[in-house]
């Protein structure tokens, strides 16, 4: 389907798992989206998790461990993002710092890729 991915042996089940954690995090960040925007917010917020979810699906896939450990980088990155923004709500905590190293740390191992 995306180039240099493998065709064969497709695991469905590590589509779900991954998924899955999608769905139990934006459950636990449910509230507190709903409070900043309502239902257009947190249905753009399910929308984008399930989109890097099944980019991260693809990378995994593709058999590069740089691309595959870029990408967990980068959802720990938009994860921790999101926490800081809708959870801890405290623009003196060290969130900002996970997700920089976490971001750049993504951007070298998915370029390099």
């Amino acid at each position: 389907m995306f180039y240099n991915t493998r065709k064969t042996n497709q695991h469905f089940g590590l589509l779900i798992t991954l998924l899955a954690l999608t769905l139990f995090y934006a459950s636990f960040l449910y509230e507190d989206v709903y409070i900043e925007g309502g239902y257009p917010l947190f249905g753009a917020t399910v929308v984008y998790a399930t989109a890097i979810t099944v980019m991260s699906y693809y990378a995994i896939l593709n058999g590069s461990y740089a691309l595959a450990f870029g990408v967990v980088m980068f959802m720990i990155s938009d994860a921790t993002l999101a926490f800081d923004k809708f959870v801890a709500k405290s623009p003196d905590t060290g969130y900002e710092i996970v997700v920089m190293i976490t971001y750049h740390i993504a951007q070298f191992c998915i370029a390099k890729y």
